[in-house]
């Protein structure tokens, strides 16, 4: 009876997300301990993983808080995707209804915290209990990080919803940014950074190295800018405060790259006849040991990423290749021939031309801007799109595939995040070092370029830019610049002046000249400038509906009123 109810709680966790308190179980369920062996405990933290495929966050939505930034634009014409676009965000907008980007992370902190309640009340006190605690709390600090960098003040959830707390629930405010952090998501991460496993005998969860590179990004969040909801201003730490910040984010860092730090993650850098990219493996090959937090699709209903599809704009590329007719390559074959015929011209999140042309020549990082695919003898010609997001399988049309079922994994943190956060926190604190340095030309000489000229790393400010620049290279599309750019206080400025329109030298001939027919074209909206307002989405509208006393963020459908 008791394994019934466990799985039938799974069961809600995952697929009730209709908003904050709706997502929650409403059931019978009592206070009754549900959790007796550690069959219960890995069986109850399944649904805290499953999280990171739905729809709302990495299985298809999540991917659109990068919408409107430098490096990622949208041909869709959905309300949702063009709000981000023109920075024109409305929480009545049905984007919001349908995404679940709201709901699901809350779904996700409701999973963790059944486990961690039900921890409380076993009777058994071992290693396993002590380290699936501090597993499941690095969870529920990442959920919660995902919420309050993107809406800013919310409740402080560290209990299981149920029939049994539901009311209070109900009454829960938002709380300010800083509450949120200092007493949920930078405890959970510390506790987790000693007593979550250092090697999971399960690929994919979660272990202290994951919770140490999650815990530099907090600190080095909390030494950046960000707007308060209430009144719409710009805040930041004091100076004391930031270096004091940044000294932590170092050294939350420092213990997962030191060479005494004991870490079993490392860059891939290895080149084989199959893998002759050595950056693109991370989604070539599933877990690699670079791999810190990785969502596992798996091709079948429920369990696979629309991303390929969510992703795919010009399937045959007849823009960026000189048109449907031309026949590239010498061939006889026409671009309109090698056209991917599984994907869909949907286009939610496509690579801005500004990312490519930042690039240097020669960056093996520009593999994950797709334009073509090789399948043996047969080439398949596209227009730009994430590579990191696609699965051939699905796009060449293989039988027994769908669009709905991908099996393309998202990479959310990689042991390269923790040798970028690293370097920048030690430039902060410290202006160019050996060790710093040191972290940077790793990245780059996996990706094939020189290491950093003296003239980047001739001062803080210098050294400050390249960083920033590996940051954008290193981890485009991986839901990571629009986060960057507020905290480094440059989200305006990032989006007031950069390319939209490939160029012939994108795609050049060898040899001379250039594939394109046409001296530039655009695809995808237009560059909008952010305004301070989209600092912070907006409250869903069906949330504030259920809220009476909460406030919007500033500028949207219910100000704060003193």
């Amino acid at each position: 009876m008791k394994k019934y109810i466990l799985y039938a709680v799974a069961g809600l966790l995952l697929f009730s997300c209709d908003s904050f308190l709706e997502e929650v179980p409403k059931t019978t369920i009592s206070n009754e301990n549900f959790l007796e062996t550690e069959d219960d405990v890995n069986s109850a933290i399944y649904p805290v993983y499953r999280t990171l495929l739905l729809q709302g966050t990495y299985g298809r939505y999540w991917p659109i808080i990068d919408v409107g930034t430098d490096d990622v634009g949208t041909n869709s014409t959905a309300n949702g995707q063009l709000g981000f676009a023109n920075h024109a965000l409305d929480g009545g907008q049905v984007f919001f209804d349908k995404s679940l980007v709201w709901d699901t992370w809350w779904t996700g902190i409701n999973a963790a915290n059944y486990v961690i309640d039900g921890l409380k009340t076993m009777d058994v006190d071992s290693v396993f209990m002590k380290s699936a605690e501090a597993e499941m709390r690095c969870m529920r600090a990442f959920y919660t990080f995902q919420l309050v960098r993107s809406w800013g003040d919310v409740p402080i959830m560290d209990y299981f919803v149920n029939s049994a707390t539901y009311e209070k629930a109900k009454t829960e405010p938002r709380q300010p940014i800083d509450s949120v952090y200092k007493k949920l998501i930078i405890p959970d991460l510390v506790h987790a950074s000693e007593h979550a496993p250092s090697v999971q005998a399960m690929t994919g969860r979660a272990t202290k190295w994951l919770a140490r590179t999650i815990l530099a990004e907090v600190y080095a969040t909390r030494a950046g800018q960000w707007r308060d909801s209430r009144t719409g201003e710009f805040k930041m730490a004091s100076e004391t405060e930031r270096m004091r910040y940044w000294q932590n984010a170092r050294d939350a860092a420092w213990s997962v790259i030191s060479p005494t730090a004991g870490c079993p993650n490392s860059l891939v850098t290895e080149k084989t006849t199959t893998y002759p990219n050595p950056y693109a493996q991370n989604w070539e090959r599933n877990f690699t040991k670079e791999s810190l937090l990785e969502v596992g699709a798996i091709g079948k209903a429920g369990l696979g990423s629309w991303l390929t599809r969510e992703c795919w704009i010009g399937i045959n590329g007849g823009n960026f290749w000189g048109g449907t007719n031309a026949r590239p390559f010498g061939g006889t074959a026409t671009v309109n021939n090698m056209r991917f015929t599984g994907a869909a011209n949907v286009g939610s999140f496509i690579p801005r031309p500004d990312l490519f042309q930042k690039m240097e020549p020669g960056d093996l990082r520009r593999w994950g801007l797709l334009t073509r695919y090789d399948e043996g003898t047969t080439i398949y010609l596209c227009q730009p799109a994430f590579r990191k997001y696609v699965d051939f399988r699905v796009a060449t049309a293989k039988p027994g595939t769908s669009f709905q079922y991908a099996a393309r994994n998202f990479v959310i943190y990689r042991y390269a995040d923790a040798l970028l956060l690293f370097a920048e926190a030690d430039n902060e604190l410290n202006g160019p070092t050996a060790e710093g340095i040191d972290a940077i030309n790793k990245i780059r000489l996996r990706a094939g370029l020189a290491v950093l000229e003296a003239s980047k790393t001739a001062d803080k400010s210098a050294f400050r830019l390249a960083i920033r620049n590996e940051r954008r290279f290193e981890l485009h599309g991986e839901c990571k610049r629009r986060f960057d750019l507020i905290r480094w206080g440059e989200f305006i400025n990032a989006t007031q002046n950069y390319s939209t329109a490939w160029l012939p030298a994108d795609n050049p001939k060898p040899g001379g000249g250039s594939y394109m027919s046409g001296t530039s074209f655009i695809v995808g909206a237009p560059r909008a400038e952010a305004n301070e307002k989209v600092h912070l989405f907006p409250i869903p509208l069906k949330e504030m509906n259920l809220h009476a006393d909460w406030y919007d963020n500033k500028g949207y459908n219910k100000d704060f009123v003193e």
